[in-house]
């Protein structure tokens, strides 16, 4: 059970964590966009999902 002052730490860890895996995602996005492949379009959608993972962390996060 939840007391109201497990409340600001709750949510300081869940923020933490959010924004902890976003940043973990990000750094993987980049990573592949760096690498030189004749048909990228496969990897570049990949790097488009990771990003859009990225921003729903954040906005969860926030």
């Amino acid at each position: 059970m939840n007391t109201h002052s497990d409340l600001p730490i709750a949510a300081a860890n869940h923020v933490s964590s959010m924004l902890t895996l976003a940043k973990q995602k990000h750094g993987e996005a980049m990573a592949m966009v760096g690498i030189p492949d004749a048909n990228a379009i496969p990897r570049l959608r990949q790097v488009l999902q990771l990003l859009e993972e990225v921003e729903l962390l954040a906005e969860d996060a926030g």
